[in-house]
């Protein structure tokens, strides 16, 4: 087989196209080749938590004082202390705070509601004062409330209470 000058001209031709080919299709590659160091964005699974009341409630006993001078006795009567706080306590879950693509911090929350047994859901309500929730570094965050009369968290020492607690993402 005689090579001539077109001949050899025409194999490079096709060797330099298979090479241009070759380096464009590794390209391509490389654009959807996730980077070995991108975060994973991670999703909250479904939250174990408990709920307890922890009633210190006490009743105070009226009290009788004589005035040393006039020897007239008063009697102050007794009163009842409503004292009773809700306790949540969350396990915390694994995750990682990361920086989205717009540079902004994604960290995890926690949201926890109530409301009466026998309302419905538009009567949900935000519980506690310190919002959004951020976990604790120990295994379990524990948030607590006063439920008492006077409080923002007010419930009847007799009533059913529905509570929910989300795990959100954001910033």
């Amino acid at each position: 087989m005689k090579l001539t000058g077109n001949t050899i001209l025409s194999t490079m031709n096709k060797t330099l196209a298979l090479i241009f080919s070759f380096i464009v299709l590794s390209s391509l590659m490389m654009l959807t080749v996730k980077p070995a160091d991108a975060q994973t964005v991670t999703t909250p699974s479904v939250l174990q938590f408990t709920v307890k009341i922890i009633d210190n409630s006490h009743d105070v006993p009226p009290t009788q004082t004589t005035d040393q001078y006039t020897g007239v006795t008063t009697t102050q009567p007794g009163y009842h202390v409503d004292n009773r706080t809700i306790e949540v306590s969350i396990k915390n879950q694994p995750f990682t705070p990361h920086t989205n693509a717009s540079g902004n911090k994604i960290s995890l929350f926690y949201w926890i509601e109530f409301k009466g047994h026998f309302g419905d859901d538009t009567d949900w309500r935000i519980f506690g004062y310190n919002w959004p929730l951020v976990p604790s570094e120990s295994e379990y965050t524990i948030m607590s409330a006063t439920i008492s009369a006077y409080s923002g968290n007010y419930i009847p020492a007799e009533a059913s209470v529905d509570c929910r607690v989300k795990a959100v993402t954001g910033q």
